[in-house]
C-alpha cells in the first residue's frame, strides 16, 4: 500500500513539474527541504505486518522526528527557539514566509476574480507576530519568554504567564493568542483583508 502511494505521488508530481521526494534512507540525501519519503513497501500501521522485512511504522516516526529536528535547526525565524544567540531572527527562513504569504495572497486575489461569491479573510500573521515581538508594550505588558530558553532543557515557571508573550521557546501564551484572536476578529486593513473575520461574517 505505502508503494501504491508513493508511485501516485511521484506520477502527480511529475505532472506538476515538482521535484520528487527522495527515500529517507536514501544514500548521500541529506537535504529535505522539499519533504521526505519514509515509506517501506509492505509497511503497515502495525508493526507485526511483515516484521523483518520492512521498515516499521514506530521506525518510520522515528526518522521523522529526526528530520523534524533537522529542519529545526536550519530553519529558525522569530521565534525565541529559532533566534540566533544575538537574538535576531534568521533571514533565510523570514524570507520564505514573506514569499509563502505573497503568494497565498495572490492565489486568494485570483480566486476572488474568478470565483462569483467568493469570500475570504486573509489575516497577516507573520507581521503581527513581528510587532508583538518587537513592540510588545502596543498589545500588553509582554516580556519575551517565560518557560524553557533557547537549548536549556530546564523549565523556569513564571508566576504570570499572561505578561509574557511565549510560554516556551516556540509557543505562544494563552494572552498572547488572545490578543491575535481579537486582531483575526477586528483587526484593520493593514493585517486582515479584504474583510476581518467580524466584517466576513456580515457580509
Amino acid at each position: 500500500m505505502e508503494a501504491d502511494i508513493q508511485h501516485r505521488r511521484d506520477v502527480v508530481a511529475e505532472y506538476a513539474k515538482l521535484p520528487l521526494i527522495p527515500p529517507y534512507l536514501q544514500p548521500g540525501n541529506h537535504q529535505f527541504g522539499y519533504g521526505a519519503n519514509f515509506a517501506s513497501g509492505g509497511a503497515g500501521a502495525l508493526d507485526e505486518t511483515n516484521p523483518g522485512l520492512v521498515i516499521n511504522l514506530n521506525t518510520q516516526l522515528t526518522y521523522f522526528k529526526d528530520v523534524e529536528k533537522q529542519l529545526m535547526h536550519k530553519l529558525v525565524g522569530c521565534l525565541p527557539a529559532f533566534r540566533s544567540a544575538s537574538g535576531h531572527c534568521n533571514e533565510e527562513l523570514a524570507t520564505l514566509v514573506k514569499l509563502h504569504n505573497e503568494a497565498l495572497h495572490n492565489i486568494l486575489h485570483k480566486l476572488d476574480r474568478q470565483l462569483k461569491g467568493f469570500r475570504y479573510s486573509y489575516f497577516d500573521l507573520y507581521t503581527v507576530s513581528l510587532d508583538l515581538i518587537k513592540n510588545p508594550s502596543k498589545y500588553v505588558r509582554f516580556a519575551t519568554n517565560c518557560g524553557r530558553t533557547r537549548r536549556i532543557a530546564e523549565y523556569k515557571l513564571c508566576t504570570n504567564a499572561s505578561e509574557y508573550l511565549f510560554f516556551d521557546s516556540g509557543h505562544p501564551t494563552e494572552a498572547a493568542n488572545d490578543q491575535i484572536a481579537k486582531l483575526i476578529w477586528s483587526g484593520n486593513r493593514t493585517i486582515a483583508w479584504p474583510y476581518n473575520l467580524k466584517k466576513l461574517f456580515k457580509s
